[in-house]
């Protein structure tokens, strides 16, 4: 790291200081010397311990771009420049600055000397001296800046900036026992600093990417609907997840539905799940006349889990006891959960009282991927979803009675990213 070339300027042949003695005349030129000398040592330590960077603070926020010029809050804080300045920002300031150019710009800090109050000399009442000179700072846009210090890049996307921050160390905390310590210190910060600029680096080319945005619809497709109308905002392609409400997990329990949904109050608000109440010996069907496989879809398409486990549950014989029932639903991987009130050893045709809820959620089930469509406008910004009822009762007569008489519809979620 170089000396700084103020320093070294004026003084050219080392560091010189005031001497005293009894009966010397002191002049402007002593006293200005005494200052000289120890604003010196201070930026030598400065620039050779720390080097330039943020000590605290200096953060930029509430930025707007104005077309030909740029507003901004800057926070209170402290740094050091490469001449070992300090440039003190001493309370929070809101400032505008003009565009030089419609580049990629940087935003610098500077330290700057401010003269003030012009006095009359005692030797020529109409010569005047400033009698005082204000240690302060300002700012630029440019695309480099030699000896600033960076706040934060200015990146220029669809014609409009938005502010990058640039972040350094906090060189305050730093404690400093020894010479030792301090030089192994310079050369962590070095590391630092290096990193920083690395991640830097990063954020920039992360910037270059395309953006997208998640824009996410739930909604119940009725029977009988003709299209559902989805409006996702974006001139270009989306890429589209869908999901549909299924069984996914299911529970015996003698809580009414008012208490139940009450309970799950929260993620049924959320969309998380959907409940479905119904009483045990409803929802259990009676035996088929001819043996079915109890693990054999209705129809080739739906060779799916989700669909299999809840063909599987509804086929259950209401003389299985409870018991038994969790034994066979735990081995086939069916989230079953029964109530500790209920006694395991009852049948599930004695449950009067007692609910099976379906717990719906959102899953991925490709065996429904056959009967959707999903056709896009790109000129107007939306899409147009439809689900066919007519095919899906021919293929699974006993699921389509299930959302035709609890839920009128099959609930989906759509998830939509676009640019």
């Amino acid at each position: 790291m170089s000396l700084p070339s103020k320093v070294t300027q004026k003084f050219p042949y080392g560091l010189e200081r005031n001497t005293y003695f009894f009966g010397k005349l002191l002049t402007a030129e002593d006293f200005n010397l005494e200052q000289a000398y120890f604003l010196a040592r201070e930026a030598l330590l400065n620039a050779s311990f720390f080097g330039p960077g943020i000590i605290t603070g200096l953060e930029v926020t509430d930025f707007k771009d104005l077309g030909n010029r740029v507003s901004f809050t800057l926070k209170a804080g402290l740094a050091l420049d490469a001449q070992g300045h300090i440039i003190l920002v001493p309370r929070d300031q809101v400032l505008e600055l003009e565009i030089p150019t419609r580049t990629r710009l940087g935003l610098f800090l500077f330290y700057e000397e401010c003269p003030r109050e012009p006095t009359v000399t005692v030797c020529d009442p109409k010569e005047c001296q400033y009698n005082r000179v204000r240690e302060g700072f300002r700012l630029e846009l440019a695309p480099e800046s030699g000896e600033g210090i960076k706040l934060a890049d200015l990146i220029l996307q669809e014609g409009r900036y938005h502010l990058l921050p640039v972040r350094k160390p906090d060189l305050g905390q730093a404690e400093l026992p020894s010479s030792s310590r301090l030089l192994d210190l310079r050369e962590i910060l070095g590391v630092l600093l290096k990193l920083a600029e690395r991640t830097q680096r990063l954020e920039e080319e992360l910037y270059r990417f395309p953006r997208f945005r998640q824009k996410e619809f739930n909604f119940l497709y009725r029977i009988g609907s003709k299209h559902q109308r989805i409006v996702y905002g974006s001139p270009s392609y989306p890429i589209i997840q869908v999901y549909p409400y299924l069984p996914s997990f299911y529970e015996i329990s003698p809580d009414r539905p008012d208490i139940k949904y009450k309970d799950h109050q929260k993620e049924i608000e959320r969309g998380e799940i959907y409940l479905v109440p119904s009483r045990v010996k409803d929802f259990l069907q009676p035996p088929p006349r001819e043996p079915v496989a109890p693990m054999a879809p209705s129809a080739p398409i739906f060779r799916v889990p989700t669909i299999r486990k809840f063909h599987y549950i509804r086929r259950l014989s209401p003389q299985v006891k409870l018991k038994e029932m969790v034994e066979r639903t735990s081995q086939l991987g069916i989230r079953f959960k029964v109530d500790p009130r209920l006694s395991l050893e009852k049948p599930l045709a004695e449950l009067e009282d007692a609910y099976l809820y379906s717990y719906l959620h959102p899953v991925f089930d490709g065996g429904l991927l056959s009967y959707l469509s999903i056709n896009l406008n790109i000129k107007e910004k939306e899409a147009f979803f439809h689900f066919d009822f007519e095919a899906f009762q021919k293929d699974e007569p006993e699921l389509y009675e299930f959302f035709k008489e609890k839920l009128k519809g099959i609930l989906f979620r759509l998830i939509f990213l676009v640019q």
